[in-house]
């Protein structure tokens, strides 16, 4: 089902292709026509980069196809790009982090969103296999400036790779999700790009979709991956600001959806100014105490209840059809 009144939306998937993620990148060339198909289909205005890398010394660092690239010339690279080996046991996800920001075409005004999958960690930047010297929290952080939202999809139970991964989702606003079984790889790519689509009609359709196509065989990390993402689109979270104190943010959409609610302080500003000029009071003063307790009271506070209720149920939807416009 393709949505429309959203904007553009900018998806770069990277895999690691050292000999460890062999099982992963075969399901990958499995599915990938249908999933690029599929998506295209069902997001509108969608723009799909892919990022294959290994390790310095291996036949290649890193091998990108640009957004623009075409569905077929996508589907070609990711059947034929060469495996790699890696050299140590980290791999160059700095210069995948960096070539990211800087050899990607990204869309002005587009929603962006980068797909890590891999199962190590970055090289330090004293590292004397760091070849560039690339310091990839910097690299982070600049990513982050560009509005790119990083997703982590963590293959294997290293500590290592998911301190890494807990750090670049934590500092972009994405998420880190732990992948057990190589056979869900194409769900979970599907449900991250579902949830970048823009609304929750999508991100949830898939999730009963394969929730009812496994039944009791759903495998239990694509079960929780889907509840995480659900979950964390209503979630709190809590941060500590660099004076130490706590802040709450609420990640109650996704970017795409944020772009248009951003631009709600200048619809009731406007509201504001009608209002003025027709002789309307939009602001009441506060009731007392006492008055609060009247029956009267009570009805009115019931029906505002009934009332924000409403709005949190449609504002959503409200939102995702906003047209974006520059």
């Amino acid at each position: 089902m393709a949505l429309t009144g959203l904007q553009p939306l900018d998806l770069a998937f990277s895999f690691d292709t050292t000999g460890s993620m062999c099982s992963v990148i075969n399901e990958v060339r499995s599915n990938i026509a249908e999933m690029l198909q599929r998506l295209t289909t069902d997001i509108p205005d969608l723009s799909v980069a892919l990022i294959a890398h290994g390790d310095y010394g291996d036949r290649y660092e890193t091998e990108i196809r640009d957004f623009g690239t075409s569905t077929a010339d996508l589907v070609r690279f990711a059947k034929t790009v060469k495996d790699t080996y890696g050299r140590d046991e980290p791999e160059c996800y700095e210069l995948v982090l960096q070539q990211a920001r800087t050899r990607l075409s990204w869309r002005p005004h587009s929603s962006r969103a980068l797909v890590l999958v891999g199962d190590a960690f970055p090289h330090g930047v004293g590292s004397a296999r760091n070849k560039y010297k690339i310091d990839w929290k910097a690299e982070t952080e600049l990513l982050h400036q560009l509005g790119v939202t990083v997703y982590c999809v963590q293959c294997g139970s290293s500590r290592n790779s998911q301190s890494f991964m807990d750090h670049v989702a934590k500092v972009t606003g994405g998420l880190r999700l732990p992948l057990a079984e190589f056979r869900g790889v194409r769900d979970f790519l599907m449900a991250i790009a579902y949830r970048e689509g823009g609304t929750d009609v999508l991100r949830d359709g898939y999730e009963r979709e394969v929730r009812a196509r496994d039944g009791a065989a759903l495998p239990g990390d694509v079960s929780a991956m889907l509840g995480l993402v659900r979950r964390s689109s209503a979630a709190t979270v809590a941060t500590s600001d660099a004076a130490g104190s706590t802040k709450t943010t609420a990640t109650t959409t996704t970017s795409r959806t944020k772009t248009a609610a951003a631009r709600l302080p200048k619809a009731a500003e406007a509201t504001k100014s009608a209002a003025a000029s027709s002789g309307r009071v939009l602001k009441k003063p506060a009731a007392s105490k006492s008055a609060a307790k009247t029956p009267r009271a009570r009805a009115a506070r019931s029906v505002r209840v009934r009332r924000e209720t409403c709005l949190d149920r449609h504002l959503p939807a409200a939102l995702a059809a906003l047209t974006w416009s520059p």
